[in-house]
């Protein structure tokens, strides 16, 4: 009895001692996460990137600022040839068509597609730490340049977002392209969806 009791004494010690250092654990996460330092945010945006896939190709580089509670991202985005030309109809037979989609429909879905990409990031970026009230994303593809013939990085879109009015809205049901206007931003685009260049907002 006596071996048994010490024994049971000394698992209960042990598994105190794990509760204690779990509970120590995550408060020390906690503090961090409210208090966004900055080598618990640009671990835990780096601990995202390197976990996540996309169908499609991108690259994100970022600058965090602590004290401004701003973070400013960089997005290379996917080109329009990697998404696909055509599309699957049904006729009014039953059958299955696939179809080539029109240059307009292509250029509306490219704009759908990175711009809903701003969205995606900054919803998961706002939840690396409360600290983080502002973010400001500019997006940027690979053009050639008209005036030297050079592939060149063009912006294409800046928009900063706000944590009050981004917790605001319903991601699923928005027009990306559309939902930017809520926010401080710069895009051009043309009536057949074509986006211009710009200069990315500094801030």
């Amino acid at each position: 009895k006596k071996k048994f009791n010490e024994k049971e004494e000394f698992i209960e010690k042990e598994k105190n001692q794990e509760y204690f250092e779990a509970y120590q654990s995550q408060q020390v996460y906690l503090q961090n996460y409210l208090n966004g330092s900055k080598d618990f945010v640009e671990n835990s945006i780096d601990s995202f990137l390197e976990s996540m896939t996309l169908p499609v190709n991108f690259e994100v580089s970022y600058e965090y600022n602590q004290e401004s509670n701003i973070l400013k991202v960089d997005l290379d985005l996917p080109e329009i040839e990697d998404l696909p030309t055509s599309k699957v109809t049904t006729l009014s037979s039953g059958k299955v068509k696939l179809k080539e989609k029109t240059q307009k429909e292509i250029k509306e879905q490219y704009l759908i597609c990175v711009t809903g990409l701003a969205f995606f990031f900054a919803s998961h970026l706002f939840n690396m730490s409360t600290n983080i009230k502002d973010i400001l994303i500019s997006a940027y593809t690979q053009r050639i340049s008209k005036k030297t013939g050079i592939m060149n990085d063009e912006y294409v879109y800046s928009v900063l977002f706000s944590r009050g009015k981004f917790s605001e809205i319903n991601i699923e049901n928005i027009v990306p392209y559309l939902a930017i206007e809520d926010f401080k931003h710069v895009i051009s685009y043309s009536k057949t969806f074509e986006l211009a260049t710009i200069d990315p907002m500094e801030k």
